[in-house]
């Protein structure tokens, strides 16, 4: 797994430590593998625009 894995590994896991929600601050910052694996975790992505 290269460094963009475990970015977005930590991402995740980082959602699910923390009430399931995931808090961004513009819409780029939210990668489509995360786009696409919150909905499945139960992790609510919410950008802050």
């Amino acid at each position: 797994m290269g460094t963009a894995g475990w970015l977005i590994a930590e991402t995740l896991a980082s959602g699910l430590a923390h009430n399931n929600q995931l808090w961004f601050g513009a819409d780029r910052n939210v990668g489509r593998v995360v786009e696409r694996a919150a909905p499945e975790l139960g992790i609510a992505v919410t950008v802050v625009t």
